[in-house]
């Protein structure tokens, strides 16, 4: 994936490409993502994975859209093998209806009823996320970025795949994992050792260094958007569209009286608008504070009344300093990454 390639630069990428593939293919008697896919795509495909070798997506790049491969080389997943990720790219340029199946459902997580589904097109597990919204105000503005924001492939990020809207209930599409969220391990087995919350927040600060690289603020970083999985990896999820679904949502689920909701950054407790990569920083010193009590609400928290989060005595002077520099020295997710503690 090219890190270069920022949120505005792909929209303005997305329409070049629409519009040159639409002027290439005006012959055709089916929907544009129909004829890509059983003409260049499926062919190259058998088993339907969704994915074809970057040669064909040369090929593609220059008979229909007349685009230079680097452009899409560095827009769309390529994995250490070389593939092209087609089903992304017809996501992004053709912003069609995806179909799912559905195939279980899993229970209620945040704002969310999450299901299991598969793709009709390829048969590939996705999650499927809906929420209720109290308006519709933001919903293209909303489902245009879910479409750029679909683009961006990071090992340490669970990805966006389409989302929809019918009515007020939101439908968003994200990568399936077998992965649980920090909230429930915390809520399963309580506080971590500094060890484990040191190899999971590396993992989670990898994925925000390249989310800002790229230009994108989380907003939303807390226990329900960190997923972990059996072996300890781990996924940032929900990012920038999250805080947008959350405040939309006429579900109820509310931070009051946690670390997330009293400890704001301070920069946004006047306007939640002025939330930035530093905010973001800020955030990453409350998830570590959230697996060093075992949990983010404060009345199993022994907090007193401060305008700076609680930071425990009992704690490694290393630990202390990577908190201090999360909450004081409010430094860039660069510098944490390079945090001799981190």
């Amino acid at each position: 994936m090219g890190a270069a390639e920022s949120f505005g630069a792909r929209t303005k990428l997305r329409d070049t490409l629409l519009l040159r593939l639409h002027l290439a293919t005006t012959k055709r008697t089916e929907p544009l993502e129909t004829h890509l896919l059983h003409r260049y795509f499926e062919p190259h495909d058998p088993t339907r994975r969704g994915y074809v070798p970057m040669d064909v997506a040369r090929s593609v790049a220059f008979q229909i859209a007349k685009t230079s491969s680097p452009a899409l080389e560095a827009m769309f997943d390529v994995d250490h093998n070389g593939f092209f990720h087609y089903n992304a790219f017809l996501s992004f340029v053709c912003r069609d209806k995806l179909h799912v199946e559905m195939d279980k459902p899993i229970g209620i997580v945040g704002v969310y009823t999450v299901s299991k589904g598969l793709c009709a097109l390829n048969g590939a597990a996705v999650t499927v996320k809906r929420t209720q919204l109290q308006s519709i105000e933001m919903v293209e503005t909303l489902c245009d970025a879910i479409g750029i924001l679909a683009t961006f492939s990071h090992p340490r990020l669970l990805q966006y795949i389409h989302s929809t809207c019918y009515e007020q209930t939101f439908v968003l599409y994200q990568a399936w994992t077998e992965a649980t969220s920090l909230k429930t391990i915390l809520s399963s087995f309580g506080r971590m050792s500094e060890p484990t919350i040191r190899r999971y927040l590396s993992q989670v600060i990898e994925a925000m260094v390249y989310l800002h690289r790229v230009g994108i603020v989380h907003r939303d970083l807390h226990g329900e958007s960190i997923y972990i999985d059996r072996d300890g990896s781990v996924q940032v999820g929900e990012f920038y569209a999250g805080w947008h679904l959350r405040t939309a949502s006429a579900n109820l689920h509310s931070f009051q009286d946690s670390l997330y909701d009293v400890f704001r950054p301070p920069e946004t407790r006047a306007d939640a608008r002025s939330f930035g990569t530093k905010a973001d920083v800020w955030c990453i010193g409350l998830v570590a504070l959230e697996m060093l009590y075992g949990t983010a609400h404060l009345n199993r928290v022994n907090a007193a009344n401060s305008s700076q989060p609680p930071i425990p005595h009992r704690i490694s002077p290393m630990l202390r300093k990577f908190l201090d520099a999360c909450f004081e020295a409010r430094t860039s997710s660069n510098t944490e990454e390079s945090h001799s503690w981190a």
